[in-house]
């Protein structure tokens, strides 16, 4: 004799498909509702919420939202990891199975949702997500940020690798275009109001630890390091320089009037009373123009235009490029100051940043002793 926790199985009486439920299930449930497949169930229970005016939907809604929030704040830690796991093995089972459909009717019924926002709701529901957002991301430690990157990065690497070539073109081609008509419906000023903010946006994001040198740049940050000198990995610059309209109306490579007025720095270092600019150049530094030409683009006049504009995107900073063209950083490797056009060494440098960091009372005892 079956007890309650063995299973029996029963026929759907939509396909008829058979069911594995518990015997104790199959003593109490009443006996005029017929079996149902976990599909058909599906199918039945949508049709009833679907043919429900919507303000029955939105009761219904609300309901199921609060008991929901209600459940999950009486649970203790370990009952809501349980839950999770148990929540995510049914979602693993269903997407192995190939059923797919609550993922499509999620997806529709919030695109459905959104469209009937109004921009104020919109605005609201964005910023709100935002900050919920931030809060969760901000309770990760590096190593679960990683995972959390690394999981959507390699799953779209995946999935782009296995369309066809004609596929990527296709998937490519609106958001290229998206793209071009974006900046096609920039005037130059707000080209260059955007590319500000982006860099206020950009700095903001490098303060959080998740910005990674190349070996020259490792090299240096060694360097540095042994030195006690603080420093920032990248620092985009924010001030555009009141002549850069005049000695940059054009961007010669690409004849277009948008021209960037701002700049990623390598390094931002952080002395005891100011801050230093720096470059590491490799070697593509030095690729003459006419060269390579890649999606239309000289890759060495584009560069030497870019490294033109330097001398006014520092902020007012002081600033210093590390000549690295054979990318291989030592302490001979040849440094230029944009301050006075002269040529150190990394070493001499090194020792400049050191002087530089020391209190003025410091740097008057030196001076005297001299």
């Amino acid at each position: 004799m079956n007890t309650d926790r063995e299973k029996v199985t029963v026929i759907c009486s939509v396909c008829g498909t058979d069911v594995k439920i518990l015997c104790n299930t199959l003593k109490t449930k009443d006996k005029n509702i017929p079996w149902r497949c976990r599909r058909c169930n599906d199918d039945y229970r949508n049709a009833i919420y679907q043919s429900k005016p919507q303000e029955e939907k939105d009761i219904f809604v609300n309901k199921q939202a609060n008991r929901t929030k209600q459940y999950w704040a009486n649970l203790n830690d370990e009952d809501k990891k349980a839950d999770s796991d148990r929540r995510k093995s049914v979602w693993d089972k269903r997407l192995k199975e190939g059923d797919y459909r609550i993922i499509e009717a999620m997806v529709d019924g919030r695109a459905k949702w959104y469209d009937n926002l109004t921009n104020e709701q919109k605005e609201y529901y964005y910023q709100l997500r935002n900050i919920g957002r931030d809060k969760w991301w901000n309770t990760l430690s590096e190593e679960e940020k990683l995972t959390h990157m690394q999981h959507p990065h390699e799953g779209f690497k995946v999935w782009y690798s296995n369309l066809s070539g004609e596929e990527q073109l296709e998937f490519m081609k609106p958001v290229c275009e998206g793209c071009q008509k974006f900046w096609n419906s920039l005037t130059p000023e707000g080209y260059q109001e955007w590319c500000v903010k982006h860099s206020i946006g950009y700095n903001k994001y490098l303060h959080q630890p998740k910005t990674y040198p190349n070996k020259n740049e490792l090299q240096l940050t060694n360097m540095l390091d042994l030195n006690g000198i603080a420093f920032e990995l990248q620092y985009h610059s924010v001030v555009k320089h009141p002549d850069f309209d005049s000695l940059f109306p054009l961007n010669i490579v690409t004849g277009s009037k948008l021209v960037d007025p701002t700049h990623s720095w390598d390094l931002k270092i952080n002395l005891h009373d100011k801050n230093i600019l720096i470059d590491v150049d490799g070697s593509i530094h030095t690729i003459p123009p006419n060269k390579f030409i890649t999606d239309g683009i000289d890759v060495g006049a584009y560069v030497k235009f870019n490294d033109s504009k330097r001398p006014y995107q520092t902020d007012g900073y002081d600033a210093y490029i590390v000549l690295c063209y054979d990318d291989n950083l030592t302490g001979d490797t040849p440094v230029i100051s944009f301050q006075t056009w002269e040529i150190m060494t990394v070493k001499q440098l090194i020792e400049l940043l050191n002087f530089m960091n020391l209190s003025k009372k410091k740097k008057r005892k030196i001076m005297k002793n001299l």
